[in-house]
């Protein structure tokens, strides 16, 4: 049995990191550190509403729905999880290019750029889940009153 956890990223001829690797987890960190500061540096020289590379955005959606994927978030029914997916991909996308380096290296505990993607993930599917359960309340309310 292959230990995937030992499996180290690889890249191909244009260094770009594989999507097969990528979809292990394997999400190298100095490769995310640099679309993450790319994006950063092309926000800054062509405008706020500048996309994300087609490699970042894959980045993003994996580490995403790893993120869904742990136990934390398993008991939801389906049409949750796509709405936390949803509010969870837009805050990422919206976010990712406030990523410093240097604060991230000043302050924080874990250094790695997928922990900064991750906690955007998490922070997001907190506060849609917080707004499903108000929503399934009040139709809950409104149906026993009728």
């Amino acid at each position: 049995m292959i230990n995937k956890e030992n499996i180290p990223a690889e890249f191909n001829k244009n260094n770009q990191q594989t999507l097969s690797s990528m979809k292990y987890g394997k999400i190298d960190k100095v490769y995310l550190t640099k679309l993450l500061m790319q994006h950063k540096a092309d926000q800054e020289n062509f405008g706020k509403g500048y996309p994300v590379s087609e490699d970042l955005a894959i980045c993003i959606d994996i580490i995403i729905k790893k993120t869904l994927g742990s136990q934390r978030w398993r008991s939801y029914t389906e049409d949750w999880r796509e709405e936390m997916f949803g509010r969870a991909t837009y805050l990422a996308l919206k976010y990712c290019h406030n990523f410093n380096l240097d604060k991230l290296n000043e302050k924080s505990k874990n250094k790695d750029p997928y922990y900064y993607i991750g906690y955007i993930a998490t922070r997001a599917c907190q506060q849609k889940l917080k707004d499903l359960k108000k929503v399934s309340k009040y139709i809950k309310f409104t149906e026993l009153n009728e």
